[in-house]
């Protein structure tokens, strides 16, 4: 008797987002089922196919539906579907030290004579050192060698995969056996591939453990058996849409290219999660990513229009490889956007810039100015504790017209590198009067800079070498600098410590660093 689960179907009430999330589509399935008298006897699972309907477009997509004896035993896979415990997995290592401990096939077998009974750990614990030992034949006894050992081998290989197939909660397990080279096991990959398969109807397989499997068909899909199964998975992975995450989706995307029939579909359900995540994913994650866009020849405004955006918030953080790899696979895609072109445009102009300033032989800066000013936030941290702290800063630097806050260095590049938080100066900056191109003012003013705790490398103590740069370009400008720790700071202040904020303010700025003459 053939069951098709809810599972399946349960879309019929529901909405089955695909592409926008603002414009849901209603689904309508109509399954049917097909198979013959010969899979009925040799596996617990028929073939079907299913139409789905999203607006305009009907995709038919294969689809697998466990056989069933009895009507009872819906509730029995049912309870199956609880995530699976790990004390199978870390009994497993035990069970593997034990086996290990035989140096020939002998051993092995009487090493199970003694199991009172035979668990799935201890069935794939025997079989992978029977592997080792036919791998290995300097391990092999004479004695064994001798022996005639082949049919009670084989006779056991029968029970002890039995036993894992049918007794092991651990999905992994099967998997990793799958994965194992040894041409000996090829014979009964197919079995374990079924129960794989099985797992994947009653949803048991994580988003990793999908991919792991896909790629497994994928690489053997010159056995029909396994090609034909690929195109089977995509209701796990719909299942387990929520689990898709920044860390996995990569992997989900690896997959693609082994997909026909069942490509869009799940093409459609990462487009929403690629535009979901987008902000969490990092630089290598989004390589690999583009990657299979390439690989693919895919063309999608909307995931294209989601990478230009991730590019432009993240291009402080992308390494010149990185950048000059993902601005390759642009164009390989022939894509180019507003804001992948800021973005470039942009960590250059400041290129142009640092080797204007570092660079006698750079004649520079050769690339055009800013047409506006584009202002450049301060940090809301910053300018919090600047608030709070700013009557001792006027204390130390001798009153409130020599202080100003957020200043940016004019006639240069508007950027980040080019903010000063605190700029204390003899004459002040009204009406933006200074001279900052006087050579006689080197030195005269010294550039503060408030470093937060994501400015330091792991150690908390060495600068990462942004902050390195800016405050070797403010010395290159005719300043001194003059470094705080926002952490220093706001335990100053928060422990009412006046006295020791306005030392720890004295002592800083008595131990800038004067400008760098170029």
């Amino acid at each position: 008797m053939s069951i098709v689960f809810r599972r399946y179907i349960k879309a019929n009430s529901s909405l089955f987002l695909l592409g926008n999330a603002t414009t849901p589509f209603h689904q309508t399935c109509l399954v049917r089922s097909f198979s013959d008298e010969k899979s009925i006897t040799e596996t617990q699972y028929s073939s079907s196919t299913i139409l789905i309907e999203n607006g305009l477009n009907v995709h038919e997509l294969p689809l697998v539906v466990r056989r069933l004896k009895n009507i009872t035993e819906v509730d029995e896979i049912h309870s199956t579907e609880s995530p699976q415990s790990t004390t199978d997995s870390i009994n497993y290592h035990m069970i593997q030290d034990e086996f290990k401990q035989c140096m020939d096939l002998r051993d092995v077998f009487s090493l199970l004579t003694k199991c009172t009974k035979i668990t799935p750990n201890i069935a794939l614990g025997a079989i992978e050192r029977i592997y080792d030992l036919e791998k290995n034949p300097t391990l092999i006894s004479i004695a064994t060698r001798t022996m005639n050992i082949n049919l009670a081998k084989g006779a056991i290989m029968e029970k002890l995969l039995r036993v894992i197939i049918l007794k092991t909660e651990d999905t992994q397990t099967i998997i990793n056996i799958l994965n194992t080279d040894s041409s000996s096991m090829e014979p009964y990959k197919p079995k374990f591939s079924d129960e794989i398969l099985l797992r994947v109807i009653d949803n048991r397989l994580s988003i990793e453990q999908l991919c792991e499997f896909m790629e497994f068909l994928i690489r053997n899909k010159s056995d029909p058996k396994y090609a034909e199964t690929i195109d089977k998975l995509w209701v796990g992975f719909l299942e387990r849409e929520q689990d898709i995450d920044e860390h996995n989706i990569r992997k989900v995307f690896q997959v693609l290219h082994g997909l026909k029939s069942s490509k869009k579909t799940i093409l459609a359900v990462l487009e929403q999660k690629f535009s979901d995540l987008w902000f969490k994913i990092n630089v290598p994650v989004m390589v690999d990513i583009l990657d299979t866009f390439v690989q693919e020849k895919y063309i999608s405004a909307q995931s294209f229009a989601v990478v230009g955006t991730w590019l432009y918030a993240n291009i402080h953080a992308i390494d010149q490889d990185s950048l000059l790899d993902v601005i390759s696979k642009l164009t390989q895609l022939n894509y180019t956007d507003d804001q992948v072109e800021k973005a470039v445009e942009k960590k250059l102009h400041l290129i142009d810039t640092a080797l204007s300033l570092e660079c006698s032989d750079y004649h520079g800066p050769l690339l055009p100015k800013d047409q506006w000013t584009q202002d450049v936030p301060q940090d809301p941290r910053i300018r919090n504790i600047l608030q709070k702290t700013m009557d001792i800063f006027a204390s130390v630097a001798g009153g409130p017209h020599k202080v100003s806050t957020a200043v940016m260095v004019p006639h240069i590049y508007s950027d980040y590198t080019y903010l000063v938080d605190v700029l204390i100066q003899p004459t002040g900056l009204v009406n933006n009067t200074f001279n900052w191109k006087s050579k006689s003012a080197r030195n005269d003013n010294v550039a503060v800079l408030i470093h937060l705790p994501d400015h330091y490398c792991s150690d908390h103590q060495q600068l990462v070498g942004h902050q390195e740069m800016r405050k070797k370009h403010l010395k290159i400008l005719g300043m001194k600098v003059a470094t705080l720790k926002y952490t220093t700071l706001s335990q100053y202040y928060t422990s009412c410590n006046t006295g020791g904020l306005k030392k720890y303010l004295e002592d800083s700025l008595n131990k800038a660093e004067e400008c760098t003459n170029i």
